[in-house]
């Protein structure tokens, strides 16, 4: 299972496309066909999608 760490939380991700315009339009067909998924960031080229009912883990500041 991956995660995705944003603003001090963990978060699962469900999926992970390339930020380009194909990419653009398969994370919107993966959100149409999965109305619980929602996107967490754009970040390093890629769309992160997660749960949208994941409101992430705490992680340790280092």
């Amino acid at each position: 299972m991956k995660r995705h760490i944003l603003m001090g939380r963990s978060f699962i991700v469900v999926a992970e496309f390339p930020d380009t315009d194909e990419g653009t339009r398969a994370a919107n067909a993966h959100m149409e066909a999965n109305p619980g998924v929602g996107v967490l960031a754009v970040t390093c080229g890629r769309i992160v999608l997660a749960d949208k009912k994941d409101k992430g883990s705490p992680t340790p500041i280092s």
